[in-house]
C-alpha cells in the first residue's frame, strides 16, 4: 500500500510548489475593477491549488512515508505523452480556432484516452463543461477567451 502513496506525495508537493511560485509570481499582475481580472485570478487558482496539494500530501503521509517507487508502466507512460501532445497542439491552435469550438473535441478526446466507457456521456460532458467553463470565464471572471479567427 505505501508504494502507491509515492505518486501522490510527489504531485502534492508539486502542485503545492507549483501553487506557491503562481501565487508569488501573479503579486505583480494588475488587479481588476471589476472581476477578478489578470492578477486575482491566477491567485484565486494558486490558492486553491495549494490547499489541495497540502491535502494531497497530508493523506499521503498518514498512511506513513512512502517508499520511492520508480515503476514506470508503459502504457501510462504512452498515454501521458500523447496527451501532453495533443495538449500542446490545443493550445497552439485554440487562439485560431477559438475556446468553444476546440474544448469540446479536447475535452472528449481527454476522456476516450483515458478510459471514459460512454461516448454519449463524453459529448454531453465535454459540451456542457466548456460552456460552463467559458461563462464562467467571461462573465464572473472577467477573463475573456480566445475566439474564432481565421487572421
Amino acid at each position: 500500500m505505501k508504494e502507491k502513496n509515492f505518486p501522490d506525495l510527489i504531485a502534492g508537493l508539486l502542485f503545492t510548489g507549483i501553487a506557491i511560485a503562481v501565487f508569488l509570481m501573479s503579486n505583480n499582475f494588475v488587479s481588476a475593477k471589476l472581476g477578478l481580472g489578470a492578477g486575482g485570478y491566477p491567485r484565486t487558482i494558486a490558492v486553491i491549488m495549494f490547499v489541495l496539494g497540502i491535502i494531497m500530501t497530508a493523506k499521503s503521509l498518514a498512511k506513513g512515508l512512502p517508499r520511492p517507487n520508480f515503476k514506470i508502466d508503459k502504457d501510462t507512460a504512452v498515454h501521458l505523452t500523447a496527451f501532453l501532445v495533443v495538449t500542446i497542439v490545443y493550445l497552439a491552435a485554440m487562439r485560431y480556432i477559438g475556446f468553444l469550438f476546440l474544448t469540446p473535441l479536447y475535452l472528449f478526446g481527454a476522456m476516450l484516452m483515458f478510459g471514459h466507457k460512454k461516448p454519449s456521456s463524453a459529448v454531453i460532458i465535454s459540451i456542457a463543461s466548456s460552456i460552463v467553463i467559458y461563462f464562467i470565464f467571461t462573465k464572473v471572471f472577467m477573463v475573456f477567451l480566445p475566439e474564432f479567427s481565421l487572421f
